[in-house]
């Protein structure tokens, strides 16, 4: 006990591999060889960490000890946990904490999830054996204490979730970014395994993304909030979503409203992506962008945070996906996003907007095709209220494209490609009139006028999608895609481009005849118009330098 005791005082770093292997010998011995082993390395270490934790070097060395030997600790860790927690906070805290030092306390952390997680694991072999013995059971005489089974207190958890998630934001800098994951990473882990229940403070978030109105804010640290935010939001009831949104709304909608952080835009989005799985949005009114901003309703300039979420209950989200005022404001500010930023170019003066890459309007333009992605995939209806600005949109984008020629924009036709993929299966949304300057007019005009190899393999992939869509059995998906004759214009355009512009490139060409292939092989098609106009685009893949593809097409004979 007595080399013990002086182990835990030898913290040179002269000594410190020879210190190391000695306590990693005697640690794991001290409860086989004495009655109160347990209680005596509890008792040593505790007091070294209170008598001596004001020397910074000694505190790290008693701590690195502890995090070496958890598993030797667990029969005591409830008298040394408070200690643990309020160590880590010390050292993290330090300005001039090392990255060592900085992991340690994550670690210290990590060491008291594990122990919980070992807990629980006991417990349910337990009740799976319906063992009454002990449920730590070593072979020596050591005695553990009664208590030694039960949880940790509720405050001591949310110290732990505070602690971790101010240290995510605050680590979330390229140097420390290693730090930071691994932060958020103990965080998902307890939240799922070991905590799942305990309530997580608001205030925490709120004095995190309150940083937002600062004139120099740091959006990294912000974003890691939202992004964590988002994560609980997936285990949150309607009513715990629905308290959350009315405490941070104000915060959270000042980060939607600036769009030149990129970070920070993707948090944003993936804290959009798990809201509108719980509570979905609404497609904004046939109004313009400009009306819309009216009906955002005024926010208050201060946030009190009342209540916990654990004093809801689920009885209070009913009818909350309808009319939500507490959600429905964030909504409303992604709706106006997305118009205002789309509309910015539909209804530019100039000329066009190949030129004009620099503009706010333009380079906004990604972030609505951000939110955009996202909200169709959970609702693809919610395209259908926008559809007439989204074609005004490629519109504009097509007719500068084409009229550039070679000289076109690469960056635009990530835009076009966009819209594409957006209205790919709602056709049978639009009106009438769009619909026919959709397939009669915008897809053959850019197809048969692109010179972006891109472009055209996009186009190939999206009438590939519509014919494999085509021969389903599923009506929705038929009605959702262009007609037979709709189909044969795009594949005409197409075959005439490839042979006029893309000959040369083999992988392109390549693409173009498994579509074709896949026309002759399908027997929806067999016998149809689609085939007898596609026979000169076949007898190019009976020709085609690709063995593999060649032996394909003379299969079908």
């Amino acid at each position: 006990l007595q080399v013990f005791h002086s182990l835990l005082k030898s913290h040179a770093l002269d000594a410190k591999l020879i210190v190391r292997q000695a306590i990693d010998i005697l640690v794991p011995a001290l409860p086989l060889r004495m009655e109160d082993g347990y209680e005596m390395l509890a008792h040593w270490t505790k007091k070294m960490i209170t008598d001596e934790g004001h020397s910074n070097v000694q505190l790290i060395h008693v701590l690195t000890i502890v995090v070496r030997h958890q598993q030797i600790y667990y029969p005591v860790r409830h008298t040394l946990v408070h200690l643990i927690i309020q160590s880590a906070q010390k050292i993290a805290s330090q300005p001039t904490a090392s990255f060592d030092h900085r992991k340690l306390a994550i670690d210290l952390i990590e060491v008291t999830i594990k122990w919980e997680l070992r807990r629980r694991n006991e417990e349910e072999q337990k009740l799976i054996s319906n063992d009454i013995k002990p449920i730590i059971k070593e072979e020596n005489k050591s005695t553990v204490t009664p208590t030694a089974d039960r949880p940790f207190s509720k405050p001591l958890i949310e110290t732990l979730f505070v602690f971790l998630i101010r240290l995510a934001c605050q680590l979330s800098t390229p140097t420390y970014n290693q730090l930071s994951q691994q932060c958020i990473k103990l965080i998902k882990t307890a939240r799922k395994f070991a905590w799942s229940t305990v309530d997580v403070k608001l205030v925490t978030f709120e004095r995190l993304i309150h940083q937002i109105e600062l004139s120099t804010p740091q959006y990294s640290s912000i974003a890691t909030a939202i992004d964590i935010l988002a994560f609980l939001i997936t285990t949150y009831n309607l009513s715990q979503i629905k308290y959350t949104m009315r405490t941070l709304k104000r915060f959270l909608i000042l980060c939607v409203q600036i769009p030149q952080n990129q970070r920070l835009l993707e948090s944003i989005q993936n804290l959009l992506s798990k809201l509108i799985i719980q509570i979905p949005i609404d497609p904004p009114p046939p109004t313009s962008a400009t009306a819309l901003s009216t009906q955002i309703p005024t926010l208050p300039n201060t946030t009190s945070v009342t209540g916990t979420l654990a004093t809801l209950t689920p009885t209070m989200a009913n009818n909350i996906t309808k009319g939500c005022e507490d959600i429905e404001p964030f909504y409303s500010v992604i709706n106006k996003t997305i118009l205002d930023n789309m509309s910015g170019i539909t209804d530019s003066s100039r000329n066009t907007i190949t030129t004009a890459v620099s503009t706010p309007s333009v380079q906004n333009l990604s972030i609505s095709f951000t939110y955009l992605k996202t909200i169709s995939k959970q609702n693809p209806k919610y395209v259908d209220k926008i559809t007439p600005i989204i074609t005004k949109l490629l519109q504009k984008l097509i007719k500068d494209h084409v009229s550039a020629g070679t000289e076109y924009n690469p960056a635009f036709t990530e835009y076009i490609i966009e819209c594409l993929e957006l209205l790919k299966y709602r056709i049978h949304t639009l009106t009438q009139d769009l619909r026919k300057q959709f397939m009669n007019t915008f897809l053959p005009g850019v197809t048969e006028k692109s010179h972006d190899i891109l472009l055209i393999r996009s186009i190939i992939k999206l009438v590939d999608d519509w014919l494999r869509y085509r021969s389903g059995t599923n009506n929705d998906q038929q009605q959702s895609c262009p007609t037979l004759k709709e189909k044969l214009n795009i594949l005409c355009k197409l075959m005439q481009c490839m042979e006029k512009r893309f000959l040369d490139d083999s992988n392109l060409y390549n693409q173009f005849l498994e579509l074709i292939l896949y026309i002759y092989q399908e027997p929806v098609y067999k016998d149809t118009e689609i085939c007898q106009k596609m026979e000169p685009a076949f007898l190019i893949g009976l020709k085609s330098t690709n063995n593999n593809i060649r032996q394909k097409f003379f299969n079908v004979l």
